[in-house]
């Protein structure tokens, strides 16, 4: 935790975890939007405190943040509900 004034670097430590904004929303259990004003202005020192509980409990991270598949194509991924589209188009 940092010891001066200087409001906390949310971003920093959001790229140090390695976590997408949306990652980092079901995190937190806020908005997508409430990350990127974070990241924008400076994190007060609760979001401090809790960035610093989670770097002792990483564990919390990865039961919160799961990695989930998109629900359409991406990149050439298939999604989940590509299927369920085409089953549709066919009806």
């Amino acid at each position: 935790m940092q010891e001066d004034d200087a409001p906390f670097d949310f971003k920093a430590w959001r790229e140090a975890k390695g976590l997408s904004y949306r990652a980092t929303a079901r995190v937190f259990g806020v908005a997508l939007s409430t990350i990127q004003e974070w990241e924008k202005r400076g994190a007060d020192k609760p979001i401090e405190w809790a960035c610093y509980w989670l770097n002792l409990h990483p564990e919390t991270i990865s039961q919160r943040a799961p990695a989930k598949p998109p629900l359409f194509t991406r990149g050439g991924t298939p999604g989940v509900l590509d299927g369920l589209t085409g089953a549709l188009k066919k009806s």
